[in-house]
């Protein structure tokens, strides 16, 4: 019986350029060596031409375009600015079509960011402008990360500031102000007569680096006999799938038979630490289609060519029933319904839980529409086979982290570009905030009075200011170069 493995390496179809690609200019009927100054751009387009989702769609990424390596060489050395080569050569209408693709210069950072680690202050705020002509911008405290410089501070979720090292941002600065400095002083302001008035109150932070555990709240909410299991999950992140089968386990041995499941500032992450999320929200179905994938025209003929088992094995993503980096086995819930509780800040992993699960069980949204991102990327090196063990990998920290695929569900399904509409809708206020995990907190609380009516709904007391309209202008998080991200381990099919 044959027995298939999946690998961090690249398909083997993919080097077809290269072996068809002679120049008959180095005499022996050999590749071309590549000239140093387009080593890295050369890199890039071979990595682009193999794997990249819409490469069928630029024209110089098809497989035609250049006759010989010298032919393709030439036509590189003309790009010297290696951002505007990716992203305005390489990339299909970026930022229209692909939102998404991305271009390090330091890939160790950003394999930092995929463990959850960056350099840090511990608050995690929204940004926002009270009007669409309104210069002024404003940030709010969403949550403070434990044993972080902020936790041992005087501030909290809800309070909003204006001011950093007493300059007040506007839409010009406030991107220098806070992402450009690794210690600075907020300065915040109150809303409470209608309009911003500053404050004396200011805190200094520095930043460090800091490792997020993205399970930041587990709780269970009684209600009378039922009990409501309530997760906070901010990241899909695979150092820390351990942490959250825990929390599943421990709701688990609680009784819990109603799940509040909290993704409003989730943009994402792995798509293997999403299938045991979907495994530890439901459990009865192991083995079951999660995903399929859907890659580049030239991907997938390669697998169209495959026996439909092994197609299928390379294409599509199962309920899990354990861990694959620790054996140990998922805590289930066994759950035929569960609420989700999303944001503008919902995407791509948090988007394609929802889309899988919807086949299956009951899912109601709750709060305000996601994202819509349901595609790919992976990390793609400057070695012989693209991965980081690979071969040759060069002394550059340069990397790529194009979108490679397209995830859909079970039916074949998910909501394009469009997010989810939620099912009972609640746009979280910068005014109101709440607590994170009380009952009473907005979104929580919505969730909770469609669970049991005997939960009291929650009224604003602060209606005033809840009028005034404000526009979403970023986050903490949008500044990373993971943000908002969906990302997949780089596979190729292996028969022993």
């Amino acid at each position: 019986m044959k027995q298939f493995s999946f690998l961090y390496t690249p398909l083997l179809f993919i080097f077809l350029f290269l072996i068809s690609c002679e120049d008959s200019s180095d005499g022996g009927g050999g590749t071309e060596p590549i000239p140093a100054d387009v080593e890295l751009q050369n890199y890039m387009w071979r990595a682009m031409n193999a794997y990249y989702y819409w490469q069928d769609k630029v024209a110089v990424l098809s497989d035609s375009r250049f006759s010989t390596t010298s032919e393709l060489n030439n036509f590189l050395a003309d790009y010297t600015d290696i951002p505007a080569f990716f992203y305005n050569t390489l990339v299909y209408q970026y930022g229209i079509v692909d939102r998404f693709s991305f271009l390090v210069d330091d890939y160790i950072t950003l394999e930092n960011s995929f463990d959850g680690i960056s350099l840090s202050n511990g608050v995690e705020f929204g940004l926002f402008i009270l009007d669409q002509t309104d210069d002024r911008v404003f940030g709010t405290v969403r949550y403070i990360l434990p044993d972080s410089d902020a936790s041992s501070k005087d501030i909290q979720r809800g309070d909003i500031f204006n001011r950093v090292n007493g300059t007040e941002m506007t839409r010009g600065n406030y991107q220098s102000l806070l992402f450009g400095q690794d210690d600075y002083t907020l300065g915040f302001v109150t809303f409470d007569n209608g309009d911003p008035e500053n404050t004396d109150k200011e805190i200094a932070l520095s930043k460090s680096q800091y490792t997020e555990n993205p399970v930041y709240i587990a709780d269970v909410i009684d209600s009378g006999d039922e009990k409501i299991g309530y997760v906070m999950y901010n990241a899909f992140v695979g150092n820390f799938d351990s942490q959250l089968n825990q929390a599943f386990s421990e709701l688990k041995s609680e009784g819990v038979t109603e799940l509040v499941l909290d993704l409003r500032y989730n943009g994402g992450g792995s798509v293997r630490s999403s299938t045991y999320l979907g495994s530890m929200i439901t459990g009865q179905f192991p083995g079951e289609l999660f995903t399929q994938e859907r890659w580049n025209p030239k991907v997938m003929a390669y697998f169209d060519g495959l026996s439909e088992a092994d197609r299928d094995a390379n294409l599509n993503n199962y309920f899990p029933s354990s861990i694959a980096a620790t054996g140990e086995a998922i805590s289930s819930l066994g759950l035929s319904k569960v609420y989700i509780i999303t944001s503008r800040n919902t995407a791509s992993a948090s988007e394609l839980v929802i889309n899988s699960l919807k086949p299956y069980i009951n899912v109601v949204v709750v709060g305000g529409q996601g994202v819509g991102k349901f595609v790919a990327s992976t990390t793609l090196y400057d070695s012989d086979d693209f991965t980081r063990n690979g071969s040759n990998l060069a002394d550059h920290t340069y990397a790529i982290q194009p979108i490679i695929l397209e995830e859909l569900n079970l039916l074949g399904e998910n909501n394009g570009v469009l997010g989810f509409e939620p099912d009972l809708e609640l746009i979280e206020s910068n005014f109101d905030m709440g607590i994170l995990g009380d009952p009473s907190e907005p979104l929580l609380n919505k969730a909770l009075v469609d669970i049991n009516s005997n939960f009291a709904s929650k009224t604003s007391s602060k209606s005033a200011v809840q009028s005034f309209a404000t526009f979403p202008l970023g986050s903490s998080k949008s500044n990373t170069k993971n943000f908002q991200k969906m990302y997949v381990d780089l596979k190729r099919f292996k028969q022993n």
